[in-house]
């Protein structure tokens, strides 16, 4: 007993000089004129003006749903550089909180190397959104481990604030919960169900059509931007259109196709934490969109690769450093989510090719727990 609790608290990771070590991004990107933080800030300020409903030509940037104002709404009443200051501090601590506890147990070390990534610094000179969300995702799985649907049910609103990058993980987080009692489902839809009328309070009755209508014209704009992306035919040389047409689309899909098969193999086994890590990548090869900051999600599967699987986490880690060069050279390649879709396949494949060990029930519960 004394024995495993020693091994838990050396295995925990020191947050602290994480946060020690990314902190300099934070600092850094104070110094931008403007940045992704300053749209969805000036969108709050504006709509508690009169001057925007949301998704209207006022804002035609703001991708998030109308209850993301709740969270929004503090900053604009921060001047920029202090609100930023918050804002990515506080993304930070969720970003190092996050991968921790999808992880966990897991060295300091995997989680620094995790988690210094040059993505990790667009992210924060951008001051984005998809910590929030990965941090909604674990908020989430950690309400499926303790079955506690509040939790869950919170998540989920947090996750749909900007749902394009999370949707098959939310999917198999929900996939987890299929045989809770009707009462705990009740709870965890009760959020949700309770922010869809307040959101046509928010943004007006018509909402749903002006994001709609604004989601297709941002499609047409991306064809003009550096974004790579399945379902548009962009003019960014490393679209999947573009990559040895017709071999790219071609690759991407069969790629999907092998993943669904493994995520349906690791559902069926009970492996509900891979299966979801396994979608992540999933998800980002065939958002609608994709753009460098976004690749934030994929912090825990590089800690989950190198905590289990040491060469397959850093061949993963030198797609990110190839990732560095290629941009470096102004190719704008991006590697990074297709080798760890692929690498992550493979990690599956070799896991499901061990013997299965045998174990009185109770504690085959606690694992696929």
């Amino acid at each position: 007993m004394i024995s495993n609790k020693h091994q838990t608290m050396k295995d925990n990771p020191r947050l602290w000089l994480i946060f020690l070590i990314l902190l300099p991004w934070v600092l850094n990107s104070l110094r931008q004129p403007s940045s992704d933080f300053g749209i969805f800030v000036d969108t709050a300020r504006d709509w508690v003006s009169g001057e925007t409903r949301l998704y209207d030509a006022a804002h035609v940037y703001y991708f998030f749903l109308p209850w993301s104002l709740i969270i929004s709404l503090p900053f604009s009443y921060i001047p920029h550089p202090y609100g930023l200051l918050i804002f990515n501090s506080l993304s930070l601590g969720l970003l190092i909180w996050s991968t921790w506890s999808l992880v966990k147990p897991v060295r300091w070390w995997v989680l620094a190397i995790s988690l210094t990534t040059i993505y990790t610094g667009m992210y924060f000179m951008l001051g984005q959104w998809d910590v929030l969300i990965l941090a909604g995702l674990s908020l989430g799985w950690l309400g499926v481990k303790r079955k506690n649907p509040w939790l869950v049910s919170l998540a989920l609103v947090i996750m749909t604030t900007k749902y394009t990058n999370i949707i098959f993980p939310m999917f198999i987080m929900l996939y987890s919960i299929r045989r809770w009692s009707f009462k705990d489902l009740f709870r965890v839809a009760s959020l949700p169900i309770l922010i869809l009328p307040i959101s046509f309070f928010i943004a007006g009755w018509d909402w749903p059509f002006r994001y709609s209508r604004l989601m297709n014209t941002t499609l047409a704009i991306f064809d003009h931007y550096e974004v790579i992306t399945l379902f548009s035919r962009t003019v960014y040389p490393t679209s999947y259109w573009r990559l040895m047409p017709p071999l790219g689309p071609i690759v991407v899909v069969c790629l999907a196709i092998i993943a669904l098969y493994l995520v349906y193999r690791l559902l069926r086994r009970g492996k509900n934490i891979d299966a979801m890590f396994l979608s992540i990548p999933l998800n980002l090869i065939i958002t609608p969109y994709l753009m460098l900051y976004h690749l934030i999600y994929l912090a825990p599967i590089q800690a989950q690769l190198l905590k289990m699987h040491r060469a397959l986490g850093f061949v993963l880690y030198c797609a990110a450093i190839i990732d560095v060069l290629l941009m470096w050279f102004r190719v704008g390649l991006i590697t990074y989510p297709i080798v760890a879709l692929i690498v992550f396949c493979s990690y599956v494949i070799i896991e499901q090719r061990k013997p299965m060990v045998d174990a009185p029930k109770p504690v085959l519960e606690i694992i696929e727990s």
